[in-house]
């Protein structure tokens, strides 16, 4: 059964009746909540919302709703003549988030004209909102008056249409939805072991009512459940589709005007232009996308016509006292997980205050949480704790909403998620009966040439999720190699590329470009970190018979423990059978001497100028900002290439020490792999195991 088509005359026909019925043009919002179809199918249509309103015979509204439409400009008057009616709607001074429901315009457009939305308020004639944000107790009062008038619990979008207050709001405050729902007493909309018949029953109505193959978005918008309900059940959305007997919908390039669209819909979702974390969350696309497009994600926002959102410089104090308060409620040292869930800011605002989570906690009076010393028994005991009727382990996903530690723990014990299962002796999750090769093929499918889908292609156009990946390899990078392709991040650099980095930094005239080029080419050390470097953190610099030592103090790293590396003294390029001195130590002695310049006042952007500056000399010209977080896996390789122990590596390079590691998105046997599948090369302590496609080639 092939995908339907809605006919455009039907589609305008419903645009025409709910112009008739609203006595003017609907704007976005309007259509969506008294049209029979979605914009999503308007835009697929018609290529914008506007274009689609044009054909109807009826004039675009003057507004930020479809950017790619010019020349349209709203005058001032209007604006303030509609922020009165609002007024008069609410019966008082709107809100942002009130005007946004009721009113003609994007609030954003009161923004650009009038600099902010307060002067628009001003303008207008009215008094201020003094209470800019809501408290808890009113977030959740508003949610119980909400589940009340529906007589149900009601979803995010329910609570975004019927709410008094931003569901970015809520989700700012209580972490997740679910948790806001949890904390005013209201039932969480979620089952367990759904059966497979009545989601594919739904996924049927729902095609039958919209009269086309659903995308995710709109089936999230019309249909029971989740897609992502249905791609943890059948391996992906597409192949719920399949199951019922549609061919999935596969995505065309993608116009500057959708990405433009689903910014806005998030900003409207989220109270305000989203924050780049907040758009990977919530977005339909990839903010690689949006760099893609626009060059940068906050041009991708001003061409929605939004001012970037810049970080609140909260005080260290108040994330402190945040941590604390989280530890009262938890009643123990929060893990990751706790804080998100509990704390008012999120644990990613930790890191980039305080170099790791484990540094917060520290800072905040606790001793962090070793995971390593969890007895594996506890571990494989909470797997099967959680476990269904019939033994079957949840997926990862689910593992991490219900499950007592985080799935990266268990996973990094056990190497996968599906050994973990195995150690617990319960049934793997329903999609186990696809092979690794399988698996692993559907990937080459969805290559670019040699370089990996990302997971998000993956979820639109694959025959399995990106969690069936997950579970099955432990780390998305490890399937992505194993496939033989390259993934998007923490690729080593080519030996030339890396033999050329070195030599350039070796012959640069200025000694502080030279330490930061060869610490970061030779130790594992972290922008941060090189920017918060220290000559205190050198051991035995002046000694005659022992190695030179950097010594990290824990504080600034992600264990309890202290790092320890080398500086080395010599290295061998891959074009020479001899090895070259290095003069990094006596650098570093000049460097304490004289105290001309201290690195750690660089800071870390000033590190990556530095690191930027070598590779542009060398000829590495790779046109993104993540250069430097190529060195370390560079260096892993190359430690592998040359022969050094595991461990050794595994210290110099230090994944474990940052947050790399801690996150248990990377370790130093992933670059073992990296050798062996892409150079061919065994290491004497590396056994290959599993599946790797194609015979190994080299990068070169």
């Amino acid at each position: 059964m092939p995908g339907r088509k809605i006919p455009k005359k039907q589609l305008i026909s419903d645009l025409q009746r709910v112009a008739d019925q609203l006595k003017k043009t609907p704007t976005v919002a309007e259509y969506q909540k008294h049209g029979n179809h979605s914009r999503h199918t308007l835009v697929s249509r018609f290529e914008s919302y506007n274009d689609a309103i044009r054909t109807a015979g009826l004039e675009p509204n003057q507004q930020v709703a479809d950017p790619s439409d010019s020349g349209l400009n709203i005058s001032k008057n209007q604006l303030i003549d509609d922020l009165r009616r609002v007024a008069d709607v609410v019966e008082g001074t709107p809100t942002q988030h009130q005007y946004k429901k009721h009113g003609d315009h994007a609030a954003n457009t009161l923004v650009r004209e009038f600099g902010s939305y307060n002067n628009a308020i001003r303008v207008a004639g009215y008094d201020l909102n003094r209470h800019t944000a809501a408290s808890k107790s009113e977030l959740l009062s508003d949610l119980q008056r909400v589940q009340s008038k529906l007589g149900k619990t009601p979803t995010s979008h329910q609570y975004d249409q019927h709410g008094e207050h931003s569901l970015g709001r809520l989700t700012n405050i209580f972490g997740t939805y679910n948790n806001a729902l949890k904390s005013a007493d209201i039932d969480v909309n979620s089952r367990i072991d759904i059966p497979a018949e009545e989601l594919l029953t739904n996924l049927a109505e729902v095609t039958d009512n919209l009269g086309e193959t659903p995308t995710r978005d709109q089936y999230n918008e019309h249909g029971d459940y989740h897609a992502d309900t249905l791609g943890k059940r059948f391996g992906s959305f597409g192949t719920a589709l399949k199951e019922i007997g549609y061919e999935p919908n596969r995505k065309q390039p993608v116009s500057d005007t959708e990405l433009i669209l689903d910014i806005q819909k998030v900003a409207k979702v989220l109270g305000g232009p989203p924050t780049y974390d907040q758009y990977g969350t919530h977005g339909e696309f990839s903010t690689s996308t949006l760099v893609y497009h626009f060059g940068s994600y906050n041009e991708g926002i001003r061409a929605a016509g939004y001012v970037p959102v810049r970080e609140v410089n909260i005080e260290n104090k108040h994330l402190l006292t945040d941590i604390k308060e989280v530890q009262k409620k938890v009643g123990e040292t929060p893990t990751v997980m706790q804080y998100n869930e509990y704390g008012t800011y999120h644990a990613d605002t930790l890191y980039k205050r305080f170099g790791s989570y484990s540094s917060a906690l520290k800072a905040a009076g606790y001793e962090p949480n070793q995971y390593r010393d969890i007895p594996s028994s506890d571990l494989l005991s909470d797997i099967r704790k959680h476990s269904d009727e019939r033994e079957r382990a949840p997926t990862s996903p689910r593992y991490d909403e219900k499950g007592k530690y985080a799935a990266k723990t268990i996973i990094q014990r056990y190497g996968t998620w599906s050994d973990a299962v195995k150690a617990a002796g319960c049934e793997p999750p329903s999609y186990h009966y696809y092979s690794d090769k399988q698996l692993l093929r559907e990937l080459q499918r969805l290559a670019n040439g040699n370089k990996a889908p990302t997971p998000r292609e993956v979820e639109v156009s694959g025959k399995y999720s990106y969690t069936c990946y997950m579970d099955r390899f432990g780390r998305w990078w490890q399937a992505c190699v194993r496939a033989n392709l390259r993934p998007h991040v923490r690729v080593p650099l080519k030996e030339r590329e890396y033999s050329a980095f070195v030599e350039t930094a070796v012959q640069y005239d200025d000694p502080i470009t030279k330490i930061i080029g060869l610490l970061s080419a030779f130790t594992g050390l972290t922008t941060p970190l090189l920017g918060e470097f220290s000559t205190e953190w050198l051991d035995r610099l002046y000694s005659d018979r022992h190695d030179t030592l950097i010594v990290v103090p824990s504080e600034h790293i992600a264990t309890t423990e202290d790092w320890v590396l080398q500086i080395p003294k010599r290295w061998h390029p891959p074009s020479s059978d001899e090895a070259h001195e290095l003069p990094l130590e006596g650098l570093l002695k000049w460097h304490d001497k004289s105290k001309i310049t201290d690195i750690d006042t660089i800071g870390k952007g000033g590190v990556t100028g530095y690191i930027q500056k070598i590779a542009k000399k060398s000829g590495i010209d790779r046109q993104r900002n993540c250069f430097d977080s190529n060195l370390r896996p560079s260096l892993a390789a190359h430690l592998i290439r040359q022969g050094a122990e595991v461990w050794e590596a595994a210290m110099q390079v230090g994944f474990e020490y940052t947050n790399w590691g801690r996150l248990g998105e990377t370790g130093i046997e992933d670059y073992l792999l990296w050798v062996y599948q892409m150079d061919g090369t065994v290491h004497h302590d590396y056994e290959p195991k599993g599946v790797h496609l194609d015979p190994p080639m080299t990068h070169e």
